[in-house]
Parts: structure tokens; C-alpha cells; sequence
């Protein structure tokens, strides 16, 4: 009987496009949704769609 290859991993997967370390990645990401949130915050309070 043959052995299965296993083809998933439990390895977290993190965007796959980046190439620089997980530490810098997480950083510029956090940094990027803290600034989208501030604006859709400001639009919402400055629209009246809160």
C-alpha cells in the first residue's frame, strides 16, 4: 500500500507575498488597518453614519 502524501501543512500562513520578516509584516499591517479604521471613523462621524 502506498503512503499518502500529505499536502496541507500546520504551519501559519501569513499573506505569502511578503518577503521580509513576519515581525516587519505584522508591524507595516497593523500599522495600515489602524489608519483605515481612524478614516472610515472620521467619514462615518463627519457623514452622520454612525
Amino acid at each position: 500500500m502506498a503512503k499518502a502524501i500529505k499536502t496541507e501543512h500546520c504551519v501559519a500562513k501569513n499573506g505569502g507575498g511578503f518577503w521580509g520578516k513576519r515581525k516587519e509584516a505584522k508591524m507595516l499591517s497593523k500599522k495600515k488597518r489602524r489608519v483605515n479604521q481612524k478614516q472610515e471613523i472620521n467619514f462615518k462621524l463627519r457623514h452622520g453614519k454612525a
